[in-house]
């Protein structure tokens, strides 16, 4: 049996299960089987949720750091791994990620709104942008509530 090793720093660790996301993502767009059926994809995701609170401040600066165009396979990328970031913080719930949450949504994380949904500081900042008259908006933050 081999053992991987793992990195100590929280930050190291969450920079190393996002390149396993991105990889996912990858091999995905070439194969198109699905994110669901990749083992690998749910596993890197369900070990963000397990670190919990200590990979929120690195998960937060990956959300909303500049990604390329959606108009290019790299965008795209790119921009799936931005949702699973979100919908992460979502699944941890810690309010530390309202502000980065509420930043990605000029980025389209569409999963951005349904993970804010998710714990109470996040409704709030959900209903204050009710007032915003974005269609887009509205249309997300209703879906939030459906999740």
């Amino acid at each position: 049996m081999i053992f991987r090793r793992q990195a100590k720093d929280p930050a190291d660790r969450v920079r190393d299960i996002l390149d396993v996301l991105e990889q996912q993502h990858r091999e995905n767009s070439q194969r198109a089987v699905g994110l669901v059926n990749m083992p690998k994809y749910q596993r890197a995701k369900r070990d963000l949720v397990v670190m919990g609170s200590e990979a929120v401040p690195a998960l937060s600066e990956a959300l909303n750091a500049p990604r390329a165009s959606t108009d290019t396979a790299a965008g795209q990328i790119d921009d799936g791994v931005a949702n699973d970031i979100a919908e992460v913080l979502g699944d941890i719930g810690d309010p530390r990620a309202v502000g980065p949450l509420m930043s990605s949504f000029k980025q389209y994380v569409v999963a951005a709104h349904a993970a804010l949904g998710r714990f109470p500081e996040g409704v709030n900042a959900l209903l204050s942008g009710l007032d915003e008259n974005d269609e887009t908006f509205e249309g997300a933050v209703s879906r939030a509530w459906v999740w």
